[in-house]
This record gives C-alpha cells, sequence and structure tokens, in this order.
C-alpha cells in the first residue's frame, strides 16, 4: 500500500512540474555490475542502479532507483530495492527549496518498507565546472514497516550534503551523504564514488555505500557497507 501511494504521488508530482516549462537538459544513466562464483563457493551478487535528471531555468528534477541483491550457497544474503525522487526549485544562482519522496525495502535490515517525505531549503557554496559543494536542511515524516508486522509513524528532520570534485570531463569523485533524524532512530546514508570513463559513453566506477541506523531490532547490525564495481553507461 505505502508502495502504491510512492508511485502514484510520482506520477501525480512529476506530472505536474515537468508541464511548467519546457525542458532544457536531460541527463540519465545506468550501472551494473554482477559477481558469480563457483567451485569451492556458491555466491552470487548483483547491483544495479538508474539515474534520470532533468535540469530546467527554475526546476532541477532528479529521479533514482537501486537493485541490490547477493547470495551464499543458494541462500539470500542481501536483498534492497530503493527509489527516490528530488524536485528543487532555484530561488537564484545558489539557493534553492526542495522536496523528496523516498522508498525502499530491506528485509535484512529489520524492516520490509520504509517512506519518507521532506522539504526544505538547500545552497550551494561552490557552483562551477570542476566542483559543486552544496548542503540542504529540511523536515518531513517517516513511515516504517518492520518484518515483524510492526509499525512506526514519525516526524523526521533531514539534513544533507553533496560535493562533486571533476578531474576531467569524464573522471569525478563524488560524495552524497544524508541523515534523517527522529526521536528514536537516526537514518544516515553514504555513498562515496570515484568515476572513470573508458570509451565514449561508457565509464568504470567505483563506489562505497554505508547505512547506519542508530536504533535496529535484536540481532541485527547498526551499519551496512557495500562496495562496488560497476560499469556506468551515461547519455
Amino acid at each position: 500500500m505505502k508502495l502504491s501511494l510512492f508511485i502514484i504521488s510520482l506520477v501525480l508530482w512529476t506530472s505536474w512540474v515537468f508541464a511548467e516549462e519546457p525542458a532544457r537538459a536531460w541527463m540519465a544513466g545506468a550501472e551494473a555490475g554482477v559477481l558469480l562464483t563457483r567451485g569451492n563457493t556458491d555466491t552470487d551478487s548483483v547491483n544495479t542502479k538508474v539515474t534520470v535528471e532533468n535540469d530546467r531555468e527554475r526546476w532541477r528534477h532528479r529521479f533514482g532507483a537501486v537493485y541490490l541483491s547477493a547470495s551464499d550457497q543458494g541462500a539470500a544474503t542481501a536483498e534492497k530495492t530503493s527509489a527516490s525522487v528530488n524536485s528543487e526549485y532555484k530561488m537564484g544562482d545558489l539557493d534553492y527549496l526542495f522536496a523528496v519522496l523516498r522508498a525502499e525495502g530491506d528485509r535484512f535490515s529489520g524492516y520490509s518498507a520504509l517512506s519518507t517525505e521532506s522539504a526544505g531549503y538547500g545552497r550551494r557554496f561552490i557552483a562551477g565546472d570542476r566542483a559543486i559543494l552544496e548542503t540542504e536542511a529540511g523536515a518531513g515524516a517517516r513511515q516504517t514497516h518492520f518484518v515483524d508486522g510492526s509499525r512506526r509513524n514519525e516526524g523526521i528532520v533531514r539534513l544533507g550534503a553533496k560535493a562533486v570534485c571533476r578531474f576531467s570531463a569524464g573522471s569525478e569523485l563524488r560524495e552524497e551523504a544524508f541523515s534523517e533524524i527522529s526521536k528514536d532512530n537516526i537514518h544516515t546514508e553514504s555513498v562515496t564514488s570515484l568515476k572513470s570513463r573508458v570509451n565514449g559513453n561508457l565509464s568504470m566506477k567505483l563506489s562505497v555505500s554505508a547505512v547506519h541506523n542508530s536504533r535496529v531490532p535484536p540481532g541485527i547490525k547498526k551499519t551496512d557497507t557495500v562496495t562496488a564495481m560497476t560499469l556506468v553507461f551515461d547519455y
């Protein structure tokens, strides 16, 4: 039900904001990494990600989706899906207002579904071709469905930051992180990545992702990390 509401909100929201003015620039990317081992060990892992961005005179919209799965000896050891949509209204060259919808499921972290809605203010302290540095602060709500059937609804404060350093037209170092802070739990996600162009639209990407929850069910670790090497196709 929560996922259906998220999809409906996503469709209605993007239909409205995309009708505001003609598009200036579309950018999209798809990346995938697969690891299969056979013999003394039998492990499989799949890591895929899709991003779409539309930059307009007054609006910037981003959509992202991630799927991660892993198994060992035929038994699942990780399975996570997530999707998010972010819209920014530019108040000038550096200041903007933002709204974010996010939904994910990760049964190995103790919850079957999690969704958040937040809005706030952001500022770019550096906005150049070679470097970007921006921070965000806002508030919203979070709904969590745990694997034991219980649920929790709570208000959150959202803090985020992004830093990008471009070495050349096809190589960059990027750090993106955010925290959703509530009375009962602080949920933090961070992705550090290094991307280098191989040929044309094809790049190699090394990334380290970390997810931390300050409060988790018994038997669940507070921090999950994923190190991935993927092929990226940008267009």
